[in-house]
């Protein structure tokens, strides 16, 4: 069998949160999501940083 090398495209979104001790981890971990969300409704390899 031949050796085949085939490009595999990867692409990234990205939500990131800079974290605060007056947020809970519920509330980093939705703020992560809706960042993650928005980043995806951009397009691909997008990153979206709340803070």
């Amino acid at each position: 069998m031949e050796n085949v090398r085939k490009k595999l495209p990867i692409t990234l979104s990205m939500g990131v949160v800079a974290s605060s001790p007056k947020y809970s981890e519920i509330q980093i971990f939705k703020l992560v999501d809706e960042a993650v969300h928005k980043a995806k409704n951009r397009g691909k390899n997008q990153i979206v940083v709340v803070n």
